[in-house]
């Protein structure tokens, strides 16, 4: 063998069956989760009893994407299949945990994006959802997580432990709640003061004009 095959072995190894492991163990969190919110699905239903408006449901898609719909907003969860590192400056590599073991600082990532339930129902393709939450796990399972409000620093550093159960639903609840507070405005006239004919013709009504809970609006809390 050359030299240079003596390279890819040696890179395979490490970094592949690193990554490996890494996809591995996001995937068995992914799965978890999912376990997580079909629970909260159901006991939120029961305790809001039959005659309830508000419908809540679960539904996986697929291997790596999963719903949870409640009311007007739909949470969509979603496993990224690849495996990630940070850019030297980012915190993580300036954590005691991370220097002694580089390759703690590789993740899978799961993300949480908030969507109109009847932009997926009506299938608004011009519709936008947002991005309130990642999770980022590493080849320990220990975690830590980006997001918007709460979801911002209750887990903004790697985690002392692996990520377990009672975490996951700690995640799951505080996405739901965020989501339910993050109302639906009126944008302003200028978004959808026109309408091209070939948009008309495209699609049905109102699902051809573009709409979100901020499309239109600029804030500065929405920009953290």
């Amino acid at each position: 063998m050359t030299q240079t095959d003596d390279r890819i072995i040696k890179a395979l190894q490490e970094k592949g069956e690193l990554k490996q492991e890494i996809f591995l163990q996001t995937k068995k969190v992914f799965h978890q989760l999912n376990g997580v919110l079909h629970n909260i699905a159901e006991r939120t239903t029961e305790a809001m009893g039959e005659d309830s408006l508000v419908e809540v449901t679960y539904r996986p898609q697929g291997d790596y994407e999963s719903l949870l719909k409640f009311s007007g907003d739909t949470l969509v969860f979603m496993m990224h299949t690849n495996v990630f590192n940070f850019n030297p400056e980012y915190f993580v590599h300036n954590s005691e945990y991370v220097k002694q073991d580089p390759t703690r600082a590789y993740c899978g990532m799961i993300l949480v994006y908030n969507f109109l339930s009847d932009s997926l129902r009506y299938n608004r393709l011009s519709d936008v959802g947002y991005l309130i939450g990642r999770i980022f796990i590493n080849k320990e399972q220990h975690f830590f997580v980006e997001g918007r409000k709460e979801l911002a620093f209750m887990y903004n550093s790697f985690s002392r432990k692996p990520i377990d159960e009672e975490t996951l639903y700690q995640i799951a609840e505080t996405a739901i709640v965020h989501a339910i507070d993050f109302d639906l405005f009126v944008p302003p006239m200028e978004v959808s003061k026109q309408l091209t004919v070939k948009d008309k013709m495209q699609a049905s009504g109102l699902s051809a004009i573009r709409t979100g809970k901020r499309v239109g609006f600029e804030f500065l809390r929405d920009q953290q």
